[in-house]
């Protein structure tokens, strides 16, 4: 069983909370977790709450059967480590081939933690994902995780090659994108029939009232002290 996780924050608001996407598979004794842009000052966190609340919900479901054994594994795209190969006839830089895993040296000595890089490059540098075993209890070896995180990225449904990210987490991406377009869509309408509706009740100049309208389409509307700023203002 192969769950893919991820989240963005729209904004420092209680109002607005973050989106979150979870795609996986079910029916499974094994389980395996993928979370994507997290960062290493949120990895307690999500030991003590995230995956002991998994833990709560397997209980429930499985009650007196066999619990699955469960594996988180954080993929890390946000970074700036790059590897390259050296070609010493062309004296030349080149990109690592798919496949390639970097597991010593230039990992941390504290945890479990390895880059893979599982796309080939068309243009550009290519970028490995870091990877970072949180929690095992499957009892993987450092073979075993890297070759099923690197066939992981050969079955997204959209591309016929490999991807840079295990199919379950680019899935959650692809959700979390989604539902982020329409909280935006949906904002824009909410922002658009409030402002309508606000231009109506003043006696500002068709002028005013297109710089004001500028002005307001750029901001929250929940902000009022940013609203009223823009609309208690004396008629001219």
């Amino acid at each position: 069983m192969f769950f893919g996780i991820d989240c963005t924050h729209i904004t420092c608001s209680h109002v607005q909370p973050s989106i979150v996407a979870v795609v996986g598979l079910k029916d499974s004794t094994n389980t395996q977790y993928a979370a994507l842009g997290l960062d290493d000052g949120s990895f307690e966190k999500v030991l003590n709450n995230e995956l002991r609340a998994i833990q709560r919900a397997c209980q429930q479901l499985y009650g007196h059967n066999q619990l699955p054994q469960l594996c988180f594994v954080v993929v890390k795209k946000r970074h700036h480590t790059r590897f390259f190969t050296w070609n010493k006839q062309s004296n030349q830089a080149n990109n690592i081939q798919p496949g390639t895993v970097i597991d010593t040296d230039m990992v941390s000595l504290n945890g479990f933690e390895f880059y893979l890089n599982s796309d080939a490059t068309i243009q550009g540098t290519s970028r490995p994902m870091l990877y970072q075993v949180l929690y095992d209890e499957i009892g993987f070896t450092s073979d075993d995780i890297q070759q099923l995180t690197y066939y992981l990225c050969h079955i997204d449904v959209r591309c016929t090659k490999a991807i840079y990210v295990p199919a379950p987490v680019h899935y959650a991406t692809l959700h979390v994108s989604h539902h982020l377009k329409l909280h935006y869509k949906s904002q824009m309408v909410k922002d658009m029939n409030e402002i309508n509706h606000v231009l109506e009740h003043t006696c500002l100049s068709t002028e005013k009232q297109s710089q004001l309208y500028s002005k307001f389409k750029t901001t929250n509307n929940s902000d009022m002290a940013v609203r009223n700023r823009y609309f208690n203002e004396p008629c001219h």
